[in-house]
């Protein structure tokens, strides 16, 4: 017998609602978890992954594929930062761009290096000194040696009207540099047979400075006798008549910080184009000697009677600079060319970064 079965409308409906419902309960099931309870998870499974206090190794986060840190990263890190991004050659750096990377693993300590925009912090112990030790800046030969230096210069422009009017404008940086120099000699525990009239010279340099600012026959005659009687103070037979001078003037009375500045870029130059270490072992006097000539220009920066003495940047500048310049001395008397470049580095950064700062003002 066959049996048919009728559904009536209204059981259809019932039957079609509680499949719907049937159907739904395992999607709300599975994963089991509300969008609040997820985002708990996920922070804690970032929070089990993430370093802990302390931690040090740098290979636990693996950059993503594609990403830029997977591109350059090689696995080897410093400071979390991919080893890749850092300059190969620093130094070459310096040459062509005029600064060095902040990161550069061989620039100063924090609190050394420096840059316009850090806020510098001086240790009142580092404090500028009324006292130098200034035998441990410079030594009494570079001292005696650069004033032969000038001694020669200024001899070839002296020799007449004609030679003068060809050289006057070589005068004013050795001019600035004879002042430096013998106020350097009256405050350097070192002696030279004419120290005794170390004032005298100072004094007559900066005459020598004053008028031999323009070209002419009546400039050359009125700068003459006191470049005359320099040359004999040097010969060790300085002229009876000359007046006495005060005792150690202060360095910003007679000599300006830009005639320093010009100085210093001078040796800055230097130590550029000679920054290769053949050029390191064949001009290895010529480097020392530049390089102490900074130091104690940078040294002399620091002393209180300049204007920038009583900023604590500025004094921070001069000094990174002076403990580079002592570095390159050093790096020479070892023949070592790293220790060299290294110190070329800090001595160049710190001139570009007070430039930035001070120079525009001078």
């Amino acid at each position: 017998m066959k049996i048919e079965m009728r559904w009536s409308r209204g059981a259809r409906w019932t039957a079609i609602v509680i499949l719907a419902v049937l159907g739904m309960l395992p999607m709300a099931g599975c994963g089991g978890s509300s969008p609040e309870s997820a985002d708990s998870e996920d922070q804690a499974g970032q929070a089990d992954g993430a370093p802990t206090d302390g931690a040090t190794d740098s290979t636990s986060a693996k950059p993503v594929p594609g990403s830029r840190t997977a591109q350059l990263s090689t696995g080897k890190t410093v400071n979390g930062i991919p080893y890749d991004v850092f300059f190969d050659n620093p130094l070459e750096v310096a040459r062509t761009e005029g600064t060095v990377a902040a990161a550069t693993p061989i620039l100063p300590t924090p609190g050394e290096t420096l840059s316009p925009k850090t806020e510098p912090t001086t240790d009142p112990d580092d404090a500028p000194r009324e006292k130098v030790d200034w035998e441990a800046t410079i030594s009494m030969d570079v001292i005696v040696a650069e004033l032969k230096d000038i001694r020669n210069l200024m001899n070839r422009v002296m020799q007449s009207v004609r030679s003068y009017n060809l050289g006057y404008m070589e005068m004013e940086v050795p001019s600035g540099m004879l002042v430096a120099m013998a106020a350097l000699i009256e405050r350097h525990p070192g002696e030279v047979s004419w120290k005794a009239h170390a004032g005298q010279l100072r004094d007559l340099a900066v005459v020598i400075g004053e008028k031999s600012t323009e070209k002419g026959k009546t400039v050359f005659e009125a700068t003459r006798p006191a470049f005359e009687q320099m040359i004999d103070i040097l010969d060790g037979s300085p002229p009876a008549d000359l007046p006495k001078a005060d005792e150690r003037t202060p360095f910003g009375a007679i000599v300006e910080t830009s005639l320093l500045m010009k100085r210093i870029d001078v040796a800055d130059k230097f130590f550029r184009e000679n920054g290769q270490e053949a050029a390191f072992k064949s001009s290895a006097d010529q480097i020392k000697h530049e390089a102490a000539i900074l130091a104690a220009l940078s040294e002399m920066c620091m002393d209180s009677s300049y204007e920038y003495a009583e900023d604590p940047a500025y004094v921070d500048y001069s000094r990174v600079m002076r403990n580079g310049s002592q570095q390159i001395v050093r790096a020479v008397e070892a023949d070592d060319f790293v220790s060299f470049e290294k110190g070329m580095v800090i001595v160049q950064k710190a001139c570009t970064d007070c430039h930035g700062v001070f120079r525009d003002q001078e």
